[in-house]
């Protein structure tokens, strides 16, 4: 199994810049976070870094990861 192309939408993006992670801090949601799936094509990742819990979902398909948005838990 190949490694997953990682797409990041500029939402998510805006998000992210807002609670101060850069773009390898989204990708590192991604590939250290526990996934949970949110249906046949949606994923929820969930990383805890710097005192906060961060919060990635996205849509999934065989050839990449797109994130959708960003958030910051509690």
């Amino acid at each position: 199994m190949g490694v997953r192309r990682i797409h990041i939408t500029i939402h998510a993006t805006e998000r992210a810049l807002r609670y101060g992670l850069d773009p390898q801090d989204i990708e590192r949601i991604i590939r250290e976070g526990e996934r949970t799936p949110e249906g046949k094509h949606k994923a929820r990742y969930v990383l805890r870094m710097r005192r906060s819990v961060y919060v990635a979902i996205c849509a999934e398909s065989p050839e990449k990861v797109v994130i959708k948005t960003v958030t910051r838990g509690r």
